[in-house]
């Protein structure tokens, strides 16, 4: 009994596996963060491709978070934190109602415009930190 389940485990990973140790995207933002995903040879390095900058740009967010927060008084640590919060919760609702919720008819492509949509908000999100970051005068955060 214990034999056939692991068959039955096994047999669909042997037979997806050459299929998706093909994957290999062109471009790796991890590697070089210029690439171009648009010039990705299918959806699905395309959609490997945004999440990788989305996931670069989420990383560089939380660096600026955490550079901010050790500068501010716990009260101000407290209101950045709610702050992000907020935040976070715009950029995904904006995202799902920009692309549009995942269902049927909507292709192969939402992973990708998710991905895009959700880079994209970050980017600027980490320019306002930066900019919060740059302040030396008053009306910086406190």
């Amino acid at each position: 009994m214990k034999m056939r389940d692991l068959v039955f485990f096994l047999l669909p990973v042997a037979i997806a596996w050459p299929v998706f140790s093909q994957v290999a995207p062109i471009c790796e933002p991890t590697i070089n963060p210029a690439c171009n995903c648009e010039s990705s040879r299918n959806e699905l390095e395309r959609s490997f491709c945004f999440a990788a900058k989305r996931d670069l740009a989420d990383k560089r967010l939380n660096t600026l978070y955490a550079s901010l927060a050790k500068r501010l008084s716990p009260e101000g640590r407290a209101r950045l934190r709610d702050a992000q919060r907020a935040w976070l919760k715009f950029r995904d609702a904006e995202c799902l109602y920009a692309v549009g919720g995942p269902s049927p008819g909507i292709g192969s492509g939402w992973n990708s415009q998710m991905a895009i949509c959700d880079n994209n908000l970050t980017e600027r999100r980490i320019a306002e930190m930066e900019t919060h970051l740059a302040c030396t005068v008053n009306g910086c955060p406190e």
